[in-house]
């Protein structure tokens, strides 16, 4: 690694971090001056500010003519929200469960993921593919608002609270902190995507393999603040809540938006798999999601031992990356 790439990348990694909050506390700060009802704002702004960094980040990829990058980003994102981020949350203090979260949101990550990793080993996502996994996430935030506002939730302001916001301050103020947020979100981007591309042609690694382990942990990591918030509160279900969701947006939003910006790159290209996602990650992303919500449906929880055996599980995913890493290299 060259000290530029990897000043790069550092660089980008706290820019994206520092981005993701500073989105997520201005969109909650607008939300609640304009009084928006607190359950669009655990559905729409801490879901999207989340995940921002991972849509800015891989369709920055497809625009630099990397989408390996982009699809190991959102695989080892996945993997990354459910070994390590639940993980570390059940490890803390368990993470309960709830029927709406095994059955709705559970679900729906199941057949999300079980659609992407068809899509995958057929070879990428197509244009059609894109639009229809946008347009399945928009139909599924409609029906969880619809939902959440019908029957309450019953973690409306613990959403407010694991955005790390209590006061709701001026629309002034949140306007302009979630404009600076975008703004170190795409810098943030931009300077972890050129430093991963560097890295991966000075080393001879795989973009793909890159992408599911450095870029994917530090596009992770507003999920990890959120999540580790809501289970140092208490409110375990949200924590758990927060990773599906997550997980669910990677697939269908991004996935799917970078499916859809693909061809504007390369006219009639697809977002074409790359040959070493198939060989570990995409394995590991579909175990991980099966193993964790047998877990949550078997026992209600998540209980603290769980949680360190998916940390422990994640570590040995990352071993494997990087002896297939070292082997690639060498």
């Amino acid at each position: 690694m060259t000290w530029m790439s990897g000043l790069f990348i550092v660089g980008g990694l706290a820019l994206l971090a520092l981005g993701g909050e500073f989105v997520v506390n201005g969109g909650v700060r607008a939300a609640r001056a304009l009084r928006v009802p607190t359950v669009i704002i655990g559905v729409v702004l801490l879901g999207f500010g989340t995940s921002l960094p991972e849509l800015v980040t891989s369709l920055r990829s497809v625009g630099a003519g990397e989408p390996d990058l982009a699809i190991g980003n959102i695989v080892g994102s996945n993997i990354a929200n459910l070994l390590l981020i639940a993980g570390f949350a059940a490890a803390l203090a368990g993470a309960a469960t709830t029927q709406r979260l095994i059955w709705r949101d559970g679900m729906v990550m199941l057949a999300a993921t079980a659609a992407f990793a068809w899509a995958l080993f057929e070879g990428g996502l197509t244009e059609l593919t894109g639009a229809a996994y946008v347009g399945a996430l928009a139909l599924f935030m409609i029906i969880a608002m619809i939902g959440w506002t019908a029957g309450g939730s019953g973690d409306e302001e613990a959403i407010a609270e694991a955005a790390g916001e209590d006061d709701a301050g001026g629309l002034l103020v949140a306007l302009l902190l979630f404009i600076v947020g975008v703004a170190l979100t795409v810098g943030g981007a931009w300077l972890l995507v050129d430093g991963a591309v560097d890295l991966a042609e000075k080393a001879g690694l795989s973009r793909a393999v890159i992408g599911a382990t450095i870029v994917a942990v530090g596009t992770s990591l507003p999920e990890l603040a959120a999540t580790v918030a809501a289970a140092m509160k208490g409110r375990s279900a949200m924590a758990l809540g927060n990773v599906f969701g997550s997980n669910i947006f990677n697939i269908l939003g991004i996935a799917g938006a970078a499916a859809l910006y693909q061809p504007a790159i390369d006219p009639g290209a697809k977002l074409a798999t790359p040959p070493e996602i198939l060989q570990l990650d995409l394995w590991v992303m579909l175990g991980a999601t099966l193993l964790t919500l047998f877990m949550a449906r078997s026992w209600a929880r998540l209980s603290r031992w769980e949680g360190l055996l998916l940390l422990l599980l994640y570590a040995i995913y990352l071993g494997l990356s990087a002896q297939h890493a070292a082997v690639q290299s060498g």
